[in-house]
């Protein structure tokens, strides 16, 4: 697998190697199913291979079509096999969300991505960040949705990590997720000035969204989004809205040994995560983002891919809630997930697929099947 691709597909997993101990060898995942047509070739060898993941599912959408598959089982010690349209938590993929519901508000003239954030903050975030050294009066929304507002990232941090296992239950609140981020690191530059991939960013560009669109966030993203003309069926902001009428129930993730939906929602919820989606509605979200579904204009989805300056310096090539990534030899752009997640378009071909698998200590099972892909 080309080394940007894999760089996303395990992008966010150092939780993983923090908390986990070798789960020793597991069973193949067994028979595939769904389609239609046979799976790429490299998502069946995955598959009969042991010692591979609980679950696997690959969704792809283009001109012939829509297809997924799916092989394992849909929770450990069950017989229950995994079905290609189970939703799960997609993480930091939520990023690619929030910013293009910002960049609609943009394109709206609702927002101005270059003025300063301030006026849109509550006085809570504000005086959190300008209290620790930030100046909210030169941060701005492109900044934020680029990484290079110079806030330092809670997700990043050791002591915030270990919160999911010693307390998986405990409650988040978004401002006691910045207040971590203020308390325990500082500014890692001034606004504009270098890329650092951060999560607080993106729930402070949360709240500007709340704040500028005057709906909360899951409401913006639903509605700016076109979730239901879209057809995103298995997609909702866990615990903030209710699942979608008829949506499949969520297969289980672990991060090794530890059950996922021991550690509640809000440890990752408020923008830079909090997403539960299938990997069929990823796949069709992403086509339609790059294919004019979601944009009124085409140069809003160049402006949202375009690597900044500061990104290509630093070896990410992220734009505004988007990287750039090879799949298969072929240019894409997508995102990458904590749960190791991949979800990507290739704006050549119109091209878009989805994959997951459901232990993030079995991530590296993700590249022999990208590396079969031909999109």
């Amino acid at each position: 697998m080309a080394r940007r691709a894999r760089n996303l597909a395990t992008a966010g997993i150092l939780l993983g190697s923090l908390l986990t101990v070798g789960c020793g060898p597991s069973k193949p995942m067994g028979e595939t199913v769904g389609g239609p047509g046979p799976a790429p070739a490299g998502f069946n060898a995955v598959a009969v291979q042991p010692g591979g993941p609980p679950a696997m599912v690959l969704a792809l959408d283009g001109r012939d079509g829509a297809r997924a598959w799916a092989a394992g089982r849909a929770r450990r010690g069950s017989d229950e096999p995994v079905m290609p349209d189970a939703p799960v938590r997609i993480a930091s993929v939520t990023k690619t969300f929030l910013a293009a519901a910002l960049l609609r508000l943009w394109e709206q003239d609702r927002l101005d991505l270059d003025a300063p954030i301030r006026a849109l903050l509550s006085d809570e975030t504000r005086d959190a960040l300008d209290g620790d050294g930030y100046d909210t009066g030169a941060i701005t929304t492109r900044q934020l949705l680029a990484h290079t507002s110079g806030l330092a990232d809670h997700w990043g941090m050791r002591l915030y990590q270990l919160q999911a296992r010693y307390l998986p239950g405990r409650r988040w609140t978004r401002i006691e997720q910045v207040r971590f981020a203020m308390r325990h690191g500082e500014p890692v530059g001034q606004p504009g000035e270098r890329f650092f991939y951060s999560d607080t960013g993106y729930l402070v560009a949360a709240e500007v969204l709340e704040r500028a669109s005057g709906q909360t966030m899951a409401q913006s993203v639903r509605s700016l989004l076109r979730f239901e003309a879209i057809g995103l069926n298995a997609t909702w902001f866990e615990t903030l809205e209710a699942p979608p009428p008829g949506a499949p129930l969520q297969a289980r993730q672990y991060i090794g040994w530890q059950d996922g939906s021991s550690i509640h929602a809000s440890f990752d919820l408020y923008g830079a995560g909090g997403l539960v989606a299938s990997a069929p509605d990823l796949a069709r979200f992403f086509r339609a983002l790059a294919g004019g579904s979601v944009f009124e204009r085409p140069e809003t989805f160049a402006l949202m891919a375009q690597p900044t300056p500061q990104s290509r310096a630093g070896g990410a090539d992220y734009g505004l809630g988007l990287s750039l990534l090879t799949i298969g030899g072929r240019a894409c752009i997508g995102h990458g997930g904590f749960w190791s997640h991949l979800a990507w378009v290739c704006p050549d071909t119109g091209a878009a697929g989805a994959i997951f698998v459901t232990d993030t200590e079995r991530a590296g099972a993700l590249g022999a099947v990208l590396d079969s892909l031909t999109p």
